[in-house]
């Protein structure tokens, strides 16, 4: 995905399920799917991640796997994503942890290095902290993308004070997502599967802790 839309991805998480739901942006221009399936043996399941264009009828394209173990109680050490040359790299070596200078950083912080060979930095804030959710930004703390948890979609909306709330102000008020937003800048649409992979991956580990 080469294209540049001019403005940014809003991509609607139709059902805020970490497992299995898809994400379409709000002009069409391209969806993202998220789902379970088997592997080959027919016996594990695999979280795929696929990406298809709307406007263009292309084909729902998988580009990446998630492995998030035999059970639901697998660590984080076996877990795996398998890019699109079939190629499997453990995720705690694929999103690396690092201790952050912000007094807001958070364990959940990783950074991984893009297909592009971009360093990015995923962010993770609960909902009492500035600028909520999951924020992606590169070396140079450029935005790249931002996903509102589904709990804080409509409040988020309604308060207009944080930096990224301008992703919102593009929908109609019918239109803010129960399910939650994952908002991905112009220019970054090329590893969108990969922002999806990393997300996904942080979800799942906040959702653990909180068990």
């Amino acid at each position: 995905m080469s294209t540049s839309y001019g403005l940014p991805l809003f991509l609607i998480d139709n059902t805020g399920n970490i497992s299995s739901s898809y994400f379409e942006d709000i002009y069409g221009r391209i969806r993202l799917d998220l789902r379970q399936q088997y592997d080959a043996s027919g016996r594990r399941f695999l979280t795929a991640i696929s990406t298809t264009n709307p406007e263009s009828h292309t084909p729902l394209t998988t580009n990446l796997y998630l492995d998030f173990g035999s059970t639901p109680q697998s660590s984080e050490d076996s877990w795996f994503l398998i890019d699109s040359t079939g190629k499997s790299h453990r995720v705690t070596n694929y999103l690396r942890t690092f201790k952050g200078g912000s007094i807001e950083s958070s364990h959940f912080d990783r950074r991984f290095t893009a297909s592009d060979g971009t360093h990015c930095t995923w962010r993770y804030r609960k909902e009492n902290q500035s600028d909520p959710g999951f924020t992606l930004v590169n070396d140079q703390q450029y935005l790249i993308a931002h996903y509102l948890e589904p709990s804080a979609t409509c409040s988020f909306a309604e308060s207009r004070k944080h930096r990224i709330s301008a992703m919102l102000d593009n929908l109609a008020p019918e239109r803010i997502p129960e399910g939650g937003m994952l908002m991905i800048n112009d220019g970054w649409e090329h590893i969108a599967d990969e922002i999806l992979a990393g997300l996904t991956i942080l979800r799942r580990l906040v959702q653990r802790s909180q068990k």
